[in-house]
């Protein structure tokens, strides 16, 4: 059974205790007392900028990589190496 439906299950109100009808449904009791909080602006403005610079790097590495690989590649033909 989906975990919505589960949680749909549990009633505040039953004489069993909370924890209990959790247990029996295989349900983590935090869920219904703790609601997971959001990042903060801040957080999330240095993701964007860690994320952009990532990009950034990745960018020059794979350049510099086409870069070697053609070199080698041009230095192959000069040299007539047959593989």
């Amino acid at each position: 059974m989906p975990l919505i439906e589960r949680k749909n299950m549990v009633d505040l109100n039953e004489k069993l205790s909370l924890s209990k009808q959790c247990i029996l449904l295989n349900i983590n009791w935090n869920s219904f007392y703790f609601s997971p909080k959001g990042e903060g602006s801040e957080n999330l403005s240095l993701m964007e900028l860690l994320k952009k610079n990532i990009m950034k790097l990745l960018f020059r590495a794979i350049a510099r990589l086409l870069f070697g690989l053609n070199a080698m590649a041009l230095w192959l033909m000069k040299n007539e190496f047959d593989a």
